[in-house]
């Protein structure tokens, strides 16, 4: 057997090895933020502002020296493991909150040596261990007294509500962070004293309990009143964790969880706070902006780091609140990634694991039950907090220990792992508390475990999801290093661009009326229409070279320059279109009959791209909904709009002769208590279906709805497009398919289906056109890689709707209004207050022939008509 001397060296060989790798991690991290800017900027003007890391590198040996000098003095058989991983942690914990906190960096670093002096007083007092045992009622009644202080004379540092800290000289205390561990020290004494083991084994639990529990009580019902519930939590688990030691009983385990279970219920109950984090960690994203926006912003951030995260200062971990404290661990995945966050969570665990095995080298019941107190608090506690960062469990409130910002977290910390280096000198070899120590281990290495499978979950699998969100700020924000592509019109016209130097990027948008369908990409509110929709090509993320494209983020925290995107709208027609429209609620479609070429889509009330920041607390406080693009977001009763498709329908069908006329032609339709009448009147003798329909009447629509029953009128709707949205590279509202419906009232269009003015503008192609549904097209060619435009197809392939010979006939049906314009206005009553949708659908006859959607909110078809007419006839001289 190796002698006690060779022991020692060895053990102080391997933590001097150990303190080495970990002083090289940190060089290392310190060098790399260092020198993030640069990467990122490509210039050195802003090294300096981060030189001020350096200050960490002597801090750091200052402390470690210190440290040691004084373990090896009194502890010279200590754990080799526990000092340097704690050193580790929090050299990394202090540059990650110099880097996302500026403002705290410092401060962090002087409460480091504030802890590390902490730390080496504790281990050169060997005698600190007794006098927590034979004094425990005094400390804890001290840490008490000091926690009662706060109901009176707390405050916040940040200015919040709950007010958990005492401000002595400037500087803020967190008294229950001392508490836990004085809680700690009173239970092992206690247990190793107080409490005859056999009663408790032979179940007389409640008469030796009750001095325990009336002090645990205590301690639990002040931070309950304070609303710390993420400590009260913990304290619970400490609790159940030492009374499992000293009785070697599980079912305290059970009683443990079904306690918490009744007071997290009563809770939900009862506190406002309780069910706001609650419901906040089932369904954050039901309010993504306000209750939510922290959890959501966390788990995208997690998301963007990937496996290998975007690199160590060239992440946004900022985009999340209160990053450096309670979120410190979604800083760590998203700039290390999934690899780092897995080797931080690994120490943790090593840490915890060490400190269970201490368990079994300790001389008496006291030191026993206190190491295995510290151990499990320790553990707890980082499961807590990382299991609320991941959304695995409620965030808790908690910090996480040697990595988060807060001084009071810190030298408790601290002091906990020095009570623990001071246990680990013992020697003792005890396997009367084998069972407890590997029931814990085991415990503790499924949830090791079920926090690697949730890394895994949001860095990996849900990874694309959360990053593609429109709420994802980082995207916006790498268009001011990465040259964002341009959004340019059918002719060039530059629609959206981005200019200036690398890290001041601006996006300018010099057509305010093609707003609504460019978007807008915003830093602070998102992206929207086709800043969305092609934004991987605009970021420069797809058709690169994805070797590229992986290079680029790694060497440079962003992808390479943008790409451009040609689009099929006429810069002149749109704003014409937006002209015509003028203040009336509504929207217009202007696209291609034979190729589905969008060249136009104008809604209005509408917002501005160029000046969005600006205008967004006015924009979203307006009822009228300007930042919804009518023309693919809104749905509207089609009304009399069917009322062509339905009749050249049942013509094809031969359900009706072009001779044939109805009965009762103007005879009126009840809807929701109102009449639905003829907009003209059709004529006294000889009226045919189509007179009818022309005139706008419902009655023969209805008729003919009837004899095709509901699966013709089914294969009718989908014939024309009109069953779903057609695929388009804008945000689109969802249609619900129809179920149970009523022919006659969706025929003249009363019924359930609602339809966006796209679709009736695409199903009004097949009537203009040549019987064909085209696909729709708004992009129309993407810049190459290598120069270049690479031309874009519908995403939808056309389809024949109407045989050749009917349809040939079709565009004779409509009446020549004005300068060679064909059309249909239409009206619907929507929803049961009885107000009027006006539709118009019309199409020029010049060549490519042109198809207009107008819908106006709350007008008459007259209206409707008369704006579709100005708008093509307008166009009719300045188009080929």
């Amino acid at each position: 057997m190796r002698s006690l001397t060779d022991r020692r060296h060895s053990a102080a060989q391997r933590e001097v090895r150990l303190f080495g790798l970990a002083f090289l991690f940190v060089l290392l991290l310190t060098v790399v933020l260092i020198m993030a800017p640069v990467v990122r900027t490509g210039s050195w003007s802003s090294v300096a502002d981060r030189l001020s890391f350096l200050l960490i590198l002597p801090c750091w040996l200052a402390s470690v020296l210190w440290v040691r000098w004084m373990a090896k003095r009194q502890h010279p058989e200590r754990e080799p493991y526990l000092l340097p991983i704690v050193y580790l942690l929090s050299g990394w914990g202090v540059l990650l909150v110099w880097r996302v906190a500026p403002a705290f960096g410092v401060r962090q670093l002087m409460w480091f040596l504030v802890a590390s002096g902490f730390l080496g007083l504790v281990l050169g007092r060997p005698t600190i261990l007794e006098g927590l045992r034979r004094y425990r009622i005094l400390w804890l009644m001290g840490g008490l007294l000091l926690t009662v202080l706060t109901l009176f004379f707390g405050t916040h540092p940040s200015g919040g509500d709950q007010r958990l800290w005492l401000r002595i000289m400037g500087i803020y205390i967190q008294p229950s962070e001392p508490l836990r561990l004085l809680l700690i020290a009173y239970l092992a004494s206690y247990f190793s004293e107080a409490l005859p083991f056999k009663d408790v084994r032979k179940g007389m639990w409640l008469p030796s309990l009750a001095p325990l529990l009336a002090m645990w009580g205590l301690s639990v019902g002040l931070l309950l009143v304070q609303r710390d519930l993420g400590t009260a939590t913990l304290v619970l688990a400490i609790l159940a964790g030492l009374l499992y030691f000293a009785s070697g009983r599980r079912v305290v385990f059970v009683a443990a969880l079904l306690f918490t279970l009744l007071a997290g219920g009563t809770g939900y109950l009862l506190s406002d706070v309780v069910q706001i984090r609650v419901d906040t960690w089932l369904n954050p994203w039901s309010d993504p902006i306000a209750g939510g926006y922290q959890m959501i912003q966390s788990l995208i951030g997690i998301a963007s780091g990937g496996i290998l995260g975007q690199g160590p200062g060239l992440g946004s971990p900022g985009f999340i609140p209160a990053v450096h404290t309670d979120f410190i661990f979604a800083a760590v995945l998203e700039e290390m990634g999934a690899v780092g966050g897995l080797a931080m969570i690994a120490l943790f665990a090593i840490l915890v694991e060490r400190g269970l095995r201490i368990t079994l080298h300790q001389g008496n019941t006291f030191r026993v039950l206190l190491c295995a107190g510290l151990s499990i608090s320790l553990g707890f506690q980082v499961l807590y907090i990382l299991g609320g960062v991941l959304r695995l469990v409620p965030l808790a409130g908690i910090t996480l220990p040697f990595v988060s910002y807060g001084g009071s977290s810190l030298v408790s910390s601290y002091l906990l792992v020095g009570l623990l280096a001071i246990l680990s000198a013992d020697q003792v070899d005890s396997q009367e508390y084998a069972s407890p120590v590997r029931d814990f281990s085991w415990i503790f290495m499924a949830g090791w475990t079920a926090l690697a499978l949730v890394v895994g979950w949001w860095t990996i699998y849900r990874a694309p999801v959360l990053v593609a969100r429109t709420d994802n700020p980082r995207r916006a924000l790498e268009s001011r290093y990465s040259l964002r592509g341009r959004i340019l019109d059918r002719d060039d016209v530059v629609l959206a661009e981005s200019s200036g130097a690398r890290g001041d990027y601006i996006r300018s948008y010099p057509v305010d009326s093609a707003s609504v369908v460019v978007g807008y990409d915003s830093v602070m509110y998102g992206h929207s229409g086709v800043e969305q929709s092609m934004d991987d090509v605009l970021r420069g993320v797809d058709l690169h070279d994805p070797l590229l494209v992986w290079w680029s983020y790694k060497l440079y925290g962003f992808p390479p320059e943008g790409l451009d995107v040609r689009l099929t709208v006429d810069a002149d027609i749109q704003q014409a279109a937006v002209g015509a429209l003028g203040e009336r609620t509504g929207a217009a479609v202007i696209m291609e009959a034979q190729t589905g070429d969008i060249l136009a889509l104008a809604s209005v009330p509408a917002f501005r791209s160029s000046t969005l920041d600006e205008d967004w607390p006015q924009l979203i406080a307006q009822l009228d909904s300007p930042l919804i693009n009518r023309t693919t977001q809104g749905v509207y009763q089609p009304g009399m709009s069917l009322a062509p498709m339905t009749y050249i329908w049942a013509l094809q069908q031969g359900v009706v002769r072009a001779e044939d006329t109805p009965d009762d032609p103007d005879q009126p339709v009840q809807v929701n208590g109102l009449y639905l009448e003829c907009l003209t009147d059709p004529g006294e003798e000889d009226v045919t279906y189509l007179d009818a329909i022309l005139a706008g009447c419902p009655a023969p629509v209805a008729a003919l709805a009837e004899e095709l029953g509901e699966e013709g009128l089914r294969e009718m709707l989908t014939a024309f497009g009109l069953d779903r949205a057609p695929s388009l590279q804008l945000p689109q509202i969802a249609i619900t398919p129809l179920e149970d419906i009523v022919p006659e009232e969706e025929a003249y269009g009363q019924g359930l289906l609602q339809v966006s003015p796209l679709q009736l503008a695409r199903a009004w192609s097949v009537l203009a056109g040549e019987g064909i549904l085209p696909g729709v097209r708004l992009v129309e060619a993407l810049g190459g890689p290598h120069g270049g435009w690479i031309l874009q197809t519908p995403i939808d392939a056309p389809r024949t709707v109407l045989e050749a010979g009917i349809a040939s006939q079709v565009p004779a049906f409509f009446p020549t209004l004005s300068n060679g314009i064909q059309g249909y206005a239409a009206r619907a009553i929507s929803g049961e207050s009885g107000e009027t949708v006006a539709w118009f659908l019309g199409f020029d006859q010049h060549e490519p022939r042109r198809v207009v959607v107008i819908v106006l909110e709350n007008s008459t078809p007259a209206e409707a008509r008369s704006v579709g007419v100005a708008l093509l006839g307008g166009l009719a001289d300045e188009l080929p």
